[in-house]
């Protein structure tokens, strides 16, 4: 079976916006969710602790909002790591991430072997 794979990273369920009006005084939020459930494709999430330029709170939503909507996925949460982390080769615990996501795409037929 051939399959498209749309590789994009994913982790905000919400992006906060300052409105372009000054007279706003409080952030906006836009849901990335609104309306897209039945495009949403299987999705592996992973997050840290360290990371602070998103709040894992965005990954929780996302994730919840997928289970809410049966869309098939995966989550983990690692201590170490900044944002940007990449394979996060020497980093104790998250250096695991790489191998559950190919075995994750195996599981779903994404990539051969398991």
């Amino acid at each position: 079976m051939n399959r498209v794979i749309r590789c994009c990273f994913c982790l905000l369920l919400t992006l906060t916006a300052r409105s372009v009006s000054f007279a706003e005084t409080e952030p906006q939020t836009v849901s990335l969710w609104d309306g897209k459930a039945a495009e949403t494709p299987p999705t592996f999430l992973f997050h840290t602790q360290e990371d602070t330029v998103v709040h894992p709170d965005n990954s929780l939503a996302f994730y919840s909002a997928m289970v809410k909507h049966k869309v098939p996925g995966e989550l983990h949460f690692f201590q170490k790591g900044k944002h940007g982390v990449g394979l996060a080769a020497g980093i104790a615990g998250t250096e695991k991430w790489p191998e559950l996501c190919r075995l994750w795409m195996a599981e779903h037929e994404f990539i051969a072997g398991r």
